[in-house]
């Protein structure tokens, strides 16, 4: 009950009813993050402030809408999932604290939202070399045992996606958008069967894809992993470029960049930023931590 709650009150899941804004949810979030399983509006009336209680009536005046709308998600295989849940990501709690998604939706095997993981993203449009760097780079990550966190959409996000389920890796796609569409893809659904593929989306999961929902899942790629690399970026403009330098702005994690002879001027623009160049595909992560691919320790 306490995640029909949570979806009632900070979610789009229903129309016609707009999440709590964030002053407001803060103190009914607090009350939550206290409240049993079985937690139901009655609950909330004796543990809210009166005035809280008053702002969120007309949402839980519906709150079977929400119980309906979960219920036929979930018979669809994607599930709800709270920040007070086991299962949710840890790295989002610890990198955006009150910032983080209050609820998310998943499709797939929820033991991956823990993996120690490395993001890889990029532009739609890369060129033949951009796409071997970012393949070279998610099965370098595979075959050390590192999840890819990556965006889902076509270019570098898809191909490092697949190159490093197809080397046996653990795969992790943060949606913008039309999260219950992807389990429809006969390729997507093979791969959320073999239990190392999970999807995940802050929004609903009919939402369409707009610009602020995508810097909102970019966001989310950078705290969930130990380093992302960009493979490529326009210069100052787009979604990649756009999350990369928001990413270095909050310190959302270490942010790597291709740097080598072919990398696109946006990259090398990143780096001036701050960013950690990265001229090899393999072990790209340890430059993170000061090291070049070719040194030992992989997790020391």
């Amino acid at each position: 009950m306490r995640t029909h709650l949570v979806a009632a009150l900070a979610s789009h899941l229903v129309s016609g009813l707009e999440p709590l804004e964030a002053s407001r949810w803060r103190a009914v979030r607090d009350a939550l993050a206290c409240a049993p399983e079985d937690a139901s509006p009655d609950w909330l009336r004796e543990n809210l402030e009166p005035s809280d209680f008053e702002a969120v009536s007309d949402r839980l005046d519906r709150l079977d809408d929400y119980v309906e709308a979960l219920s036929l998600w979930e018979s669809r295989g994607v599930q709800a999932l709270t920040e007070f849940d086991g299962a949710y990501p840890r790295a989002w709690r610890e990198r955006l604290g009150g910032k983080a998604s209050s609820l998310v939706f998943v499709s797939g095997e929820e033991a991956v939202l823990n993996c120690e993981s490395v993001g890889i993203v990029g532009s739609r449009h890369v060129d033949e070399l951009g796409s071997s760097f970012a393949e070279s780079a998610a099965r370098s990550a595979a075959e050390s045992g590192l999840a890819v966190v990556s965006g889902g959409a076509k270019g570098v996000d898809s191909l490092a996606m697949r190159a490093a389920f197809q080397a046996g890796g653990t795969v992790l796609g943060v949606l913008a958008d039309s999260l219950g569409k992807a389990p429809n893809d006969r390729e997507v659904e093979a791969m959320l069967e073999s239990g190392r593929l999970a999807l995940v989306s802050p929004n609903s999961p009919d939402a369409p894809f707009t610009v602020g929902n995508a810097m909102g899942r970019n966001k989310l790629i950078y705290a969930h992993s130990q380093g992302t690399l960009v493979v490529s970026s326009s210069l100052e403009e787009g979604g990649t470029w756009a999350g990369a330098v928001e990413a270095l702005k909050l310190g959302l994690g270490p942010v790597l960049v291709r740097m080598d002879d072919d990398a696109p001027e946006g990259n090398r623009a990143l780096a001036s930023r701050g960013a950690i160049a990265v001229e090899r595909p393999d072990g790209f992560w340890l430059a993170s931590e000061g090291r070049s691919a070719t040194q030992p320790g992989l997790f020391a």
